[in-house]
């Protein structure tokens, strides 16, 4: 297997380009979510989401084999459900605050419903934005 010799040669010292030490990289991010179930703590370690990225497009022009593509591919899903639970959280968050607004609009009168209606709006838009990215970078 590739990565098994490309391991080898790193770890006997041999001279070895950065897109191997990058591939290592994202191999051993991968291993990591694929165990966990999820990425890691920004402060506990570099297996973040931030670092997954960051690998992917700098191997983004090497033949990376197919049995971290796999990885790649099983690592891309457990990210996108991620972004998905964060997302109908902030979602439904936003629209508390748009009934929220209404409530108030009755109890308080228009200038703080109108405050708390344009909140709730910012929420939901934010978030649907953060969704549309989260799609394009994961290729679903």
């Amino acid at each position: 297997m590739e990565i098994e010799r490309i391991r080898e040669k790193i770890a006997n010292g041999s001279n070895f380009s950065d897109a191997e030490k990058y591939l290592i990289l994202l191999d051993d991010t991968a291993n990591y979510v694929l165990k966990e179930g999820k990425f890691g703590n920004e402060k506990k370690t570099i297996h973040t989401m931030t670092h997954f990225f960051n690998l992917k497009e700098k191997l983004k022009n090497v033949n990376i084999p197919q049995s971290v593509q796999d990885k790649i591919a099983k690592v891309n899903s457990i990210g996108f459900e991620s972004c998905k639970r964060f997302y109908q959280f902030h979602r439904n968050i936003g629209v508390v605050v748009l009934l929220l607004g209404i409530v108030c609009y009755f109890l308080f009168g228009f200038a703080i419903s109108a405050t708390i209606v344009i909140i709730g709006i910012i929420q939901i838009y934010v978030i649907v934005d953060y969704y549309q990215n989260a799609k394009k970078l994961f290729n679903y």
